[in-house]
């Protein structure tokens, strides 16, 4: 039995029990990552009248260049509220470019 105080909960003793059986415990704000985007199936069915394909799949990966590199600073629950926004679409129309419109959309830029 894990020795715990009284006062530290049922939180602490259940956090002190995983990391004896090697369990990670990480918030789900640590393992909120940016996720992966299908770029070629969004390139390939999207309405490419103003640009390329090819011009889509670089503007797609310039976003997700960005996105990777300023994901952190974003706040968490607006993070949490873009991804999940985006993911109510079907998979060929999700998009970095998407993602990163409703983080502004949200107040984040």
């Amino acid at each position: 039995m894990l020795a715990t105080s009284k006062a530290a909960g049922p939180f602490l003793r259940a956090s002190g029990l995983f990391a004896l059986l090697g369990i990670n415990c990480a918030s789900a704000e640590d393992k909120l990552g940016l996720p992966r985007y299908d770029t070629v199936a969004y390139c390939s069915t999207s309405d490419l009248s103003n640009v390329s394909r090819d011009g889509c799949l670089k503007g797609e990966e310039s976003m997700r260049a960005k996105l990777a590199t300023e994901w952190s600073a974003y706040p968490f629950q607006k993070r949490h509220f873009c991804v999940t926004s985006v993911r109510l679409l079907p998979k060929a129309q999700r998009s970095y470019s998407m993602l990163h419109g409703c983080l502004v959309e949200q107040g984040v830029s």
